[in-house]
């Protein structure tokens, strides 16, 4: 998925601001609300007039499982200026959705039918777990009185183990990896999910955002870093389930739903079967991080993980809209998960 070159230049000649190839779109409008099933009171003037800010582009396929559910909000935007009617010109040649960030736990998916209007749906937010080790990061401990040379793209910290003894580490991030996580904090909740322990993963947090730009943006409290990161104290041992290191991932403890859910993770292997649907192709990606970084790397990460990351969206949205339609019995909302046993189910009956 990629914003077109027609939509960038468009942009570009109104006076709109591209940022890491994505279309920063901005204006005021107003909501109206069409359905009556809205939890928010519209009455409110907070509510009557919001920004309009686009954070990327996605198939319009991913609307299709929203069209069966129940109690889905539903909105027509009306702007004052002229971009609102553009944008809309432009979804509708390009047959792709907006994608509108409304809270930290809703989102706006702006489409049109016509090509003059804009129309929207309030549905959650998606969510983006990331792995630490071998996937963002490459780390390892030096030896007490080593001497190393610190390359640009990598950082020297200290972290206590739990015997409390201090440890020399070294780290070197995944080319691109500051952008991705730019792009990624507009759009997605995300949560950190490592067999690393709890202090080191919280100092690979502070090396991924020291300004919380992105990352850590909401980090403000303990209970904000324990929302963010599942370390390995918090996975199931390893030794109950025959793993060489640290814990077995899965996204039910989480409380997450595997269709809202996408997982970037160099190991596929410690994730357990009902997660694995989720799971995006690392190895069309990214390269391993053991390997020297290549000209025009860390741009080609960013790409790749945008291309992916709407592709396996609009795979599982496709199963969640089987699930809807073959599944009556019981009403279906924006906020109903469904398991990965059943999405587990549905694919082998689709085969």
């Amino acid at each position: 998925m990629h914003v077109p070159s027609g939509l960038q230049a468009a942009f570009s000649r109104w006076g709109v601001p591209l940022q890491n190839n994505l279309c920063s779109f901005k204006d005021q409008v107003r909501l109206l609300c069409r359905n009556g099933s809205f939890e928010y009171d519209l009455e409110k003037p907070s509510l009557q007039r919001i920004e309009l800010a686009v954070c990327d582009f996605a198939p319009l396929h991913l609307l299709q499982p929203y069209r069966s559910m129940n109690h889905v909000p539903y909105f027509e935007l009306e702007g004052d200026h002229l971009l609102c009617p553009r944008l809309a010109h432009l979804l509708h040649q390009t047959q792709q959705i907006a994608i509108v960030p409304f809270s930290n736990r809703q989102q706006m998916l702006v489409y049109t039918t016509t090509g003059r209007h804009l129309k929207a749906l309030m549905v959650p937010k998606y969510t983006l777990v990331l792995d630490l080790d071998e996937t963002l990061v490459r780390t390892r401990v030096a030896a007490p009185h080593e001497k190393v040379n610190i390359a640009a793209n990598e950082a020297e910290f200290s972290v206590t183990d739990r015997q409390g003894l201090s440890r020399r580490c070294l780290t070197r991030m995944r080319p691109g990896v500051h952008q991705m996580l730019l792009w990624a904090s507009g759009l997605f909740n995300i949560k950190i999910v490592t067999n690393g322990t709890r202090r080191y993963a919280e100092a690979i947090g502070r090396l991924l955002d020291p300004e919380h730009d992105h990352l850590l943006k909401r980090c403000h409290s303990k209970a904000a870093w324990q929302r963010l990161i599942v370390s390995r104290e918090q996975l199931v041992p390893a030794d109950k389930l025959h793993l060489a290191i640290g814990g077995s991932k899965s996204l039910k403890p989480l409380g997450l739903s595997p269709t809202d859910t996408v997982i970037l993770d160099d190991d596929a292997s410690v994730w357990c079967r009902n997660s694995s649907l989720s799971l995006l192709p690392f190895q069309h990606i990214c390269r391993p991080l053991n390997r020297e970084p290549q000209r025009g790397e860390g741009k080609a990460f960013v790409t790749n993980m945008r291309i992916a990351v709407w592709t396996k969206l609009v795979t599982l949205q496709t199963l969640k809209a089987h699930y809807i339609q073959t599944k009556r019995a019981k009403p279906i909302t924006p906020n109903s998960r469904i398991t990965g046993k059943q999405l587990q189910s549905l694919q082998s009956e689709k085969v």
